[in-house]
Parts: C-alpha cells; structure tokens; sequence
C-alpha cells in the first residue's frame, strides 16, 4: 500500500494530469540572468525552467542558483545557461502523483517540470501537493483533522541568527545548510523576525546597497503558532499565504519551525489517520 492515499479521480489511481494548470513562465538560455532574477522576485516564485524554441527542456534556474552566483559576485551579468541546473527533475502527466510526492520529499529541490510528449506544460511544486491534500481534509471530521498537533512534526534544532550579525554570515548560513530561511532570536531564544533567501536577493542583487547586520533586512511580523496548535490550521495558513515556514513558540521563544515540506512529510507519514477518510468510512 502507498503511503500517500491514492485519491480517485475516476481512474485507479491520481496522476499529474489531474492537478496541474497548464502554461507555465519559462526562460531561455540566452535570456538575461537579471531577467530571470527580476522574474523570480516579482513574480513571488522560486523557479523558472529554461526551455528552447520548441518547449524542450534544458534546464532550470532557481533562488538557490540565484542566490550562490550573488554570494561569490554581487554581479547580476551573464545570461542563464551560465548558471542554470541542467540536471532536472521530469514526469510525464500520466506519472503518479504519490511518485512526484516521494520525490519531492527525498530531494532538495522544491519543484519538478511536467510534460506531455517530451514538450514541458506544467510544473508540479510541494505548494502543489499540499493544496491537493487540503483540498481532502474537508471530508474529515473535526476531531480527525485536529489529532496531530504542531509539537509532533515540527523541526528542533533550529539554525538561527541574531539581529546584530552580518548579512554575509545569514547567506552563508542559508547555503551551508541548504535551507531558505534563519530565524532571528535574541539570547533568550526569543523570536524577533525572520530573513530568507526572498529577504537577501532584493538586497545583494542591488550594487548600490551598503549591506549591513541582519535587522535591517529582516520580516519581523510574522504568523506563529504554539505547540499545541493543530497541524491542519498550519496547513491552511500554509496554503493561503506565500510564506513557507511558520515558527512555534512557547511563551515567545522559538522552539521550532514547520515549512511546506514538514507537511507533506506528514501527509506521508500520518496519511492514515489524518489526510485520509478512515477505512471504517471509506
């Protein structure tokens, strides 16, 4: 049995073809890379596929390539064959979705490109999956979707920076442990903001900006939740917003963090008892 429900959609089984949208923003090669980085801020998205002519994929260009060529240049020149992932990550509209969902959760990257006779159409990211998901939980009782509160999946251990430390020691962070954001804490751990990936590129990528500490690039109003709080609220504040990480604190310290990801893990791992309809009732 798979681990995530297969939902029916008349057929056997949930494929891409059942969730995408088609048409999908793409570049080129040879576009500029400042377009790609002005689209991706813009456009409030975290990856563009590099096609040809002919909607052949070539490649794909993400924050995370964005994000190391300004940590080593500050430059925005160059066009994005130059700094695009060439290697990626494809099923066709007919694959399982329970097959790009493990995929997407054994893997760094956030998204994979669909296509239909080799041309790209859609793309399918973790946002995707859990919106499919949320979508289910509204067969469920209450009691069902509230059984699995934030403490049970949430992430400890948190890497974290202080408001006074550099810009230059948060985007190191960020790359060294292949994360896309750092909460701020001050020496109590109590939580006063947040700086992503989204937070540094607006900044590094402009040559006039004299960079300084952390506070002045950091979100410091932010949506939280304690640990008691039910796993479906985090999901639905997940989806609605474009955010991608929420903080759980207690009594205002930070004692962890649930991301997009987290929740998919627990679709995977929970799918029994919360993103499903129990046997008893199926």
């Amino acid at each position: 049995m798979n681990n995530l429900v297969e939902l029916k959609s008349g057929k056997a089984k949930i494929t891409a073809e059942d969730i995408i949208s088609y048409g999908v923003m793409t570049v080129k090669c040879d576009t500029p890379i400042y377009q790609a980085i002005a689209t991706l801020v813009d456009k409030k998205i975290t990856g563009l596929p590099v096609v040809d002519e002919n909607m052949n994929i070539k490649g794909i260009i993400t924050e995370k390539d964005v994000l190391k060529l300004l940590y080593k240049t500050h430059a925005g020149a160059g066009i994005v064959e130059e700094f695009m992932t060439d290697r990626v990550t494809n099923f066709d509209t007919h694959d399982s979705l329970v097959d790009i969902c493990r995929s997407l959760t054994t893997n760094d990257f956030r998204r994979v490109t669909i296509t239909e006779k080799n041309k790209l159409i859609s793309v399918i990211s973790r946002a995707d999956l859990i919106r499919e998901q949320a979508k289910k939980l509204h067969q469920f009782d209450m009691p069902q979707r509230e059984s699995v509160s934030a403490k049970q999946i949430m992430k400890k251990g948190l890497v974290t920076v202080s408001r006074n430390d550099s810009i230059y020691k948060a985007v190191a962070l960020l790359a060294e442990n292949r994360i896309t954001g750092l909460p701020i804490v001050d020496k109590n751990d109590n939580l006063e903001g947040i700086v992503t990936e989204k937070d540094i590129l607006k900044v590094v990528y402009d040559p006039e900006a004299k960079l300084g500490p952390v506070q002045e690039y950091m979100t410091s109003e932010l949506v939280s939740f304690k640990r008691d709080d039910s796993l479906y609220s985090i999901c639905k504040c997940l989806i609605d917003n474009t955010f991608r990480r929420v903080p759980i604190l207690e009594e205002g310290k930070l004692v962890g963090i649930i991301s997009r990801t987290d929740i998919i893990d627990a679709i995977l791992r929970y799918n029994a008892s919360i993103f499903r309809r129990r046997e008893t009732d199926s």
